[in-house]
């Protein structure tokens, strides 16, 4: 049963389910994500957290069987742990970027980075810069608070990707430092 419902989100995030569609982060943008929202406490990047994590949970309520939110139990939070490695071993880093950002709160009820690359900036997926997928990276690790206080998104913005640049190309780094976040103009949303 838990296999059978592996396999389904597996395929339900990979590439080659998407492939009728454009990506949601620019194929090759995947480890600037991954960067971003998955280190640990030294700096590693692993993605075992959050993205694994929000994918099995968002597939459980979409199909009525997950917990309301604030309401889980430690045997939901088991349950999420075994269905999350059962994910790590399925799918590549790439598949569980893509299928993150495809999802991904991004606050002003924008869910999944096309949403908000529209909304917030009038561009698509393919068009998006490194500078626009760092913001939304940024954005997804506490869209409520960040999405209202552009100050904290500045500093969050500059915290993550220094702690990123282990993983990532130096000159894509300074770079990113250097212009800092897309700002995200006031007003702009997915729905009021």
């Amino acid at each position: 049963m838990i296999r059978a419902a592996l396999a389904a989100l597996a395929l339900a995030t990979s590439q080659a389910a998407a492939q009728d569609k454009p990506l949601p982060i620019p194929a090759g943008m995947e480890p600037l994500v991954i960067a971003i929202v998955e280190p640990d406490s030294q700096g590693e990047v692993e993605t075992f957290g959050p993205m694994l994590r929000e994918l099995v949970i968002r597939a459980e309520q979409a199909n009525g069987t997950g917990p309301e939110d604030g309401h889980e139990t430690l045997s939901d939070q088991l349950r999420w742990a075994r269905k999350t490695v059962g994910l790590r071993l399925i799918l590549s880093d790439s598949e569980i970027a893509q299928g993150w950002a495809a999802r991904a709160d991004l606050g002003h009820g924008c869910i999944g980075f096309p949403a908000a690359l529209t909304a917030y900036w009038g561009t698509t997926s393919q068009d998006a810069s490194p500078q626009q997928i760092a913001t939304l990276s940024t954005l997804a690790r506490s869209p409520v608070s960040f999405t209202s206080n552009p100050e904290m998104v500045a500093a969050t913005y500059h915290q993550l990707v220094s702690n990123a640049a282990v993983a990532l190309p130096e000159t894509l780094v300074d770079s990113l430092l250097e212009n800092g976040p897309a700002a995200i103009p006031e007003g702009t949303g997915c729905r009021e």
